[in-house]
């Protein structure tokens, strides 16, 4: 029997597009002129009507087993009383407080059918959870020899997620079943999601105008942050290493002397025995650069990844495990050219700390204080080394306790608005829908956070010279891509019927975290990191006219 190998293939960008995996025709008003947009069919949001997690219908039912909540959860055979069955081989469907019902297999359980009982033409997506390394599972149609491997993207043991993995396009499900089997990797199926074929279609703006900012084929570029600086270059810094996960991790920067339109040979601004990750660039009004940047032993918390980096994982131990790690910032007085010692910072999130006319600068961060997860607010004044704590914007469960989706907040993002209004923007992973609070008093007190219709993360939000709030942020749903919505109430709504495209059809979600910056005469750069189909992620920037 034949076991085919399936991968998310790239998804069109100029041509055809694709919803789920099925391809639409790009219908396209043609360009918006000079915006850097223009009007197209692309895919729209899938209906969670759309997924089935029915597991109980699965056959044969003799093989499955159930487990409930909570670590003393016993192992129960679905069907009660069916005969002789193995206590080695059989499949595992558990309800686990962090996650909705996953179905594993133990051992080699023979093969489940599935009937979806749909009629019509549909695009089938997996949905499973990214685990370390990954998981995979067999599937075909009962009415097929050839079994389809479908894996999720590789992971770490302190990064788990929920991923949407296509498997077949505009299939036929008239009276046919499905056939679930294990590949002798670890399975770890949620369910199943049929979105009709060509349904959900909607017409978005979409960006045409691409530019490379920094690229190397067998690297992992990532996580970019950017500025004008005092000489007029623009500069993005970013994560140089190898992998998501590595301890080859570097701080990078690149310069651009006609507004992002080519860029420089990188050049390096921190780089320790440990992994520098998320920088983020901030031009202050005495001249000098900020450059903040968190660095941790990332990878020496998954054991294959210790092991895979011996030498690193033994210099580490060496030298101590804390002598390189901690949420750092390095400054320049010379326009990057060179760099101060790293300092301590007692606040950290991707893009960095909001700088104030005054210099005055305020950073927000989260900070696990177990059970809980606080969203925290820091204040330097340019005549202070210290950091004061200045509020306490929100707080979250540390991690869900039940088996709702409770909302953890992370990677927050604080943006000053001209009309005195502060908005802290925050990332939540379980569902993905940004969730944002508000302050009229400084930052002193703030109000609950309001989830946003707005999907997607983590998110930037850019004050516009016409008064509008552009919001981006990366989209790892299918198809993966980096999004942009505008406000025009001081982020009281947003405009999600207009939103923008800046980026569709990367082959794995391993991307986003744009940063944006106004150019001249309204024109937008936004940069970010995406992916190719050899796995390499790079920065890119998008030049639109919002």
């Amino acid at each position: 029997m034949c076991r085919c190998q399936i991968m998310s293939p790239i998804l069109a960008g100029i041509g055809t597009l694709v919803l789920g995996l099925s391809l639409v025709p790009a219908a396209s008003s043609g360009p918006l002129p000079g915006s850097g947009l223009v009007s197209r069919r692309v895919p729209g949001a899938i209906q969670p009507e759309w997924r089935h997690a029915d597991f109980s219908r699965f056959q044969p039912r003799a093989v499955i087993k159930v487990r409930g909540q909570g670590a003393k959860a016993e192992n129960t055979w679905l069907v009660p009383a069916a005969g002789e069955r193995s206590d080695t081989d059989f499949w595992l469907l558990r309800y686990p407080n962090w996650t909705p019902a996953v179905l594993n297999s133990v051992g080699k359980p023979a093969p489940l059918t599935y009937d979806p009982q749909l009629k019509g033409r549909y695009d089938i997506i997996l949905n499973m959870r990214a685990v370390d390394p990954v998981s995979a599972i067999g599937i075909r149609f009962a009415d097929e020899e050839a079994v389809d491997v479908v894996r999720t993207a590789e992971t770490t043991k302190a990064l788990h997620y929920d991923q949407d993995v296509p498997w077949r396009t505009d299939q036929v499900l008239d009276d046919r079943s499905l056939v679930i089997e294990t590949v002798g990797e670890r399975v770890y199926l949620q369910g199943i999601t049929f979105v009709p074929s060509n349904e959900g279609v909607q017409t978005r703006r979409v960006a045409t105008d691409h530019v490379t900012v920094a690229r190397r084929k067998g690297r992992h570029f990532a996580f970019p942050g950017i500025t004008r600086l005092p000489g007029g270059q623009l500069a993005v810094v970013y994560r140089d290493g190898v992998a998501h996960v590595c301890p080859f991790g570097q701080i990078a920067l690149v310069r651009s002397g006609d507004n992002g339109r080519t860029w420089g040979p990188p050049e390096t601004v921190v780089d320790t025995p440990s992994d520098e990750r998320d920088p983020s660039i901030h031009t202050l009004p005495d001249g000098n650069t900020l450059v903040t940047f968190n660095t941790w032993n990332s990878w020496m918390s998954t054991p294959s990844l210790k092991e895979k980096y011996a030498e690193q994982s033994a210099r580490i131990g060496r030298d101590g495990f804390n002598t390189y790690t901690g949420r750092l910032l390095v400054l320049s007085s010379d326009g990057g050219k060179t760099w101060g010692e790293r300092r301590s910072l007692p606040a950290f999130s991707p893009h960095g700390p909001v700088v104030l006319p005054s210099g005055e600068l305020f950073y927000i961060s989260s900070r696990t204080v177990k059970p809980r997860r606080l969203i925290q607010l820091w204040q330097n004044s340019p005549e202070a080394e210290t950091w004061t704590r200045w509020a306490v914007v929100a707080e979250s469960e540390w991690e869900p306790s039940t088996d709702q989706r409770v909302p953890v907040f992370g990677e927050p993002h604080l943006a000053a608005l001209p009309n005195g209004t502060w908005l802290a923007s925050l990332r939540v992973n379980s569902d993905g829908y940004v969730r944002q609070c508000r302050s009229t008093d400084g930052g002193r007190t703030w109000t609950k956070p309001k989830r946003l219709g707005v999907r997607g993360f983590p998110q930037h939000v850019l004050p516009l010279r016409d008064g509008r709030l552009l919001m981006t942020y990366g989209y790892r749903y299918q198809p993966y891509g980096v999004r942009a919505v505008l406000s025009r109430d001081n982020g009281v709504t947003w405009d999600l019927a207009d939103e923008i495209i800046l980026r569709m059809g990367a082959p794995s979600w391993d991307l986003g975290y744009p940063v944006s910056l106004e150019l001249d005469d309204g024109l937008v750069l936004t940069v970010y990191y995406t992916n190719d189909a050899s796995g390499d992620c790079f920065i890119e920037g998008a030049f639109y006219r919002p």
